[in-house]
Order: structure tokens, then C-alpha cells, then sequence
């Protein structure tokens, strides 16, 4: 039996000149501006690389929530992963960490108001220090009941929860020495109880 063996030609192609390439244009084997990879074509033809991607920390948790940070030294990402707040450098990915939160699953939502950076996990709200440093803060506590009688029930709410803040006031008019107050709304604590606007010691009042 014969064979045939086949060599291939060798092509060499010459550059003599080049004009830029854009959405006409095609450049080597007729292939067009478009077909280029991590490239893309703007509306009048001309070519501008695509952002790219690079991992600048690896974290042990997943991430709860990310906000970016733009300071005079730089750019910032600050990560909530597990219970622990990362503050991570965009510029070399160097980053520093605490554990600041009370929380360790659920979302967390980064938000301004007044100038100012809070953190809010679904148990606390958190104003931002800088760096890794927070402080659990509450927003407006309002009046939730004022004037009302406890052998009565609650009258009209005074005024709306405010979502920001887990606590509101109250204000009974308590007649006896001992009076058992029913609130109309779960409670889990009480921070405090004033009598004549007098702050009571923890002993003579409890939660039933």
C-alpha cells in the first residue's frame, strides 16, 4: 500500500503598515475588533479594555455584607464575615480585623446618615469608629405610650416605632406603691424605670 505524506506551507505574512484597529477594521486573518478578548467596542468604534478581577483577601467566613470606603489614604473595603469586621486596603490587600459584632449569620447593612457610618446585623446598630472600631448605638427611642394607666390598658400610640432603634419609652400613671404594669408589646429587657423623674434602683422593679 502507498502512502502519501503531506507537508504543509509555510506562510509568513508581512506587516507593512497598520491604521489602528476599531469596529471595521478587521486585523490578522480577517477577524474583527470584536471577536478580541477583555476588550469591548464603544459606540464610536474605538476600543477600551475591559476591568478586570483580582482577589485581595480570602476571608475564613462567608461575607455578610461589603461597603466601599474612600478615605485620603486610599480605598477601603470593609467586609463583615462570621462576627469579626475587616477593613481591607484596595491598593495591596493588606487588612486588619476585630471581633466587634454580636451577631454571626444574617445579612449586614452598611448605611449614612448625618454624615456618619452605621452597621445594622439585626440585633444591634452600629456607629463606625474607623478602622476596625464600632459602637452599638441606638437611634431616636420614641414615645411609644405617654400618660397611660396601667389597670386601664394602653391608649393611643403617641408615636410610630422607629426601625432604627430596638427600645421605646413609656409613661404610666401609677398610683400605688406596687403596680403591675402589662406592656402590649414583647419585651425583652428594661433599661431603665424613673419614678417622679427619679431613676428606680433595679431592686424594686422586675420582669416577669
Amino acid at each position: 500500500m502507498a502512502t502519501v505524506n503531506h507537508k504543509r506551507a509555510v506562510v509568513a505574512e508581512e506587516l507593512v503598515g497598520f491604521g489602528g484597529i476599531d469596529a471595521a477594521s478587521p486585523y490578522g486573518d480577517g477577524r474583527m475588533a470584536y471577536d478580541m478578548k477583555n476588550f469591548k467596542v464603544l459606540p464610536d468604534g474605538s476600543l477600551v479594555k475591559r476591568d478586570g478581577f483580582a482577589v485581595l483577601a480570602s476571608l475564613p467566613e462567608a461575607v455578610r455584607g461589603l461597603y466601599v470606603l474612600h478615605e485620603e489614604s486610599g480605598d477601603f473595603i470593609l467586609a463583615v464575615a462570621g462576627s469579626a469586621l475587616y477593613r481591607i486596603s484596595v491598593a495591596d490587600g493588606t487588612s486588619e480585623s476585630a471581633e466587634v459584632l454580636t451577631s454571626f449569620a444574617g445579612r449586614v447593612g452598611f448605611f449614612r446618615y448625618d454624615g456618619e457610618l452605621y452597621l445594622m446585623d439585626g440585633v444591634e446598630i452600629y456607629h463606625y469608629l474607623g478602622g476596625v472600631a464600632v459602637e452599638v448605638c441606638s437611634g431616636y427611642v420614641p414615645l411609644y405610650g405617654s400618660g397611660w394607666n396601667p389597670n386601664s390598658g394602653a391608649a393611643t400610640i403617641n408615636e410610630p416605632i422607629n426601625l432604627l432603634s430596638r427600645k421605646i419609652r413609656i409613661k404610666y400613671s401609677c398610683t400605688g406603691s406596687y403596680t403591675t404594669v402589662r406592656f402590649h408589646v414583647k419585651v425583652a429587657s428594661v433599661d431603665a424605670v424613673y419614678r417622679n423623674g427619679v431613676l428606680a434602683g433595679t431592686t424594686i422593679y422586675k420582669l416577669a
